[in-house]
């Protein structure tokens, strides 16, 4: 895993901040340095200086695609899933179990054309023995 830091080069704090970080972290840093937010803004999605954004190996490149797109699509939605649930129980200290409500979406999706075939096939046989 990597990380990259944006912060602005007139912020005392985010400097201190990068000093102290990269004792412990060393390379797996990369910094950006601007001006100030508006400079950045456009670029990255973030809300304000400083601001750190995760770079996970394993969602990047093949790794990430893998060989069945349905599976990776998932996995995008539901370490999403999971990156905002933690960020809002961190924000708000609230839970909001959406890794359960997007896997059993996902359970009932694939079950329902199971289910409704099982039924057709119990009518047409009700319908045959009488």
């Amino acid at each position: 895993m990597r990380m990259i830091y944006i912060y602005s080069k007139h912020n005392p704090r985010s400097l201190e901040m990068i000093e102290h970080t990269k004792e412990k972290l060393g390379s797996t840093m990369e910094l950006i340095q601007c001006e100030e937010y508006d400079e950045v803004k456009d670029i990255y999605p973030i809300s304000g200086l400083p601001a750190v954004i995760f770079l996970r190996e394993d969602l990047q490149g093949e790794r990430l695609l893998g060989e069945d797109v349905e599976l990776s699509s998932l996995r995008i939605e539901l370490e999403l899933a999971k990156m905002q649930e933690e960020e809002e129980n961190n924000l708000h200290n609230m839970e909001t179990k959406r890794l359960d409500f997007i896997l059993r979406q996902h359970i009932l999706e694939a079950t329902e054309p199971i289910v409704k075939k099982l039924i057709t096939l119990m009518i047409t046989e009700k319908k045959r023995l009488e």
